[in-house]
């Protein structure tokens, strides 16, 4: 090497500007960044299932999701966390691995799953690890004249509001916050008490009701034979001037036939007198 660059300076002497010239050019163009993008062969499934203890978790939802990331590709490694309400799964895979690829057949494991389970359990969601989900500054807040109550309020009503308001700041996630709680005990045996007063108060209710709707109905009863006797009392009567009717009229017919008689009768007597007197005249 030595003896090539004594004969041939020249062409060493290319090379080293060409080397500085490229150097300078790379350094030129370089953007440095504090949190480069770099692609995490890791991705994070969590599922939520709410209302559900830990144990029904991992029996539905944990252990169908394990067995079936298991047969993915280039799968190293695969982490679960069951407890309540939700489910996490941190899948770590080959560090060739095409995550975007990788993301897409989790998709359809997840999609075949999800079509056996309840309604209730939610869709799960597929989170790819990248250098921007981690926080890029930690901060402690601390107060001697303040207790752990009024710090916690300090730092949700004012420092917290403060910092969101600063530019490029995207989240804040705060830990160890305490807040003020009320514990209320009710007492057994007074809520037992309570309960047996409610509970005689709605049978005398319930049996004076009853009573009442005992003796509507025995007085309806009643009323109801008053009016069928008063009915037939009616249909009586009604038949009885009806008899009345037809023997008026019988004995008035009677009675126009031997006026009629009469006066035929006395038409003869008159007759026989006008005759007589008419005799007695001549």
């Amino acid at each position: 090497m030595t003896s090539f660059s004594v004969k041939k300076p020249f062409t060493v002497f290319v090379a080293v500007v060409a080397i500085l010239v490229f150097g300078v050019m790379s350094y030129v163009k370089m953007t440095p960044d504090l949190m480069p993008n770099m692609d995490y062969p890791y991705v994070v499934v969590v599922t939520t299932y709410p209302g559900a203890a830990p144990e029904e978790v991992e029996a539905v939802v944990t252990k169908p999701m394990e067995q079936s990331m298991a047969t993915l590709n280039d799968i190293k490694t695969v982490t679960s966390t069951s407890a309540e309400n939700y489910s996490m799964l941190v899948l770590e895979f080959e560090q060739s691995t095409n995550m975007d690829s990788a993301v897409v057949d989790i998709l359809q494991k997840t999609q075949m799953l999800t079509g056996r389970w309840d309604d209730s359990i939610g869709t799960p969601s597929i989170i790819r690890i990248n250098p921007n989900m981690i926080p890029v500054m930690v901060a402690a807040v601390d107060s001697s004249e303040m207790d752990r109550y009024e710090l916690s309020r300090f730092a949700k009503d004012t420092v917290i509001p403060a910092l969101e308001g600063t530019t490029g700041v995207a989240s804040i996630t705060t830990g160890g916050m305490i807040e003020r709680t009320m514990t209320i005990e009710v007492n057994e045996a007074k809520l037992d008490k309570m309960n047996a007063k409610i509970a005689e108060a709605i049978d005398k209710a319930m049996e004076d009701a009853r009573k009442q709707l005992e003796d509507a109905q025995k007085e309806l009863d009643e009323n109801r034979e008053k009016v069928e006797a008063g009915t037939n009392q009616l249909l009586s009567a009604s038949s009885g001037i009806s008899d009345s009717i037809k023997q008026g009229e019988d004995d008035l017919a009677d009675t126009l036939t031997a006026a009629g008689e009469t006066a035929a009768k006395l038409a003869s007597a008159r007759a026989a007198i006008d005759a007589l007197n008419a005799q007695l005249e001549q």
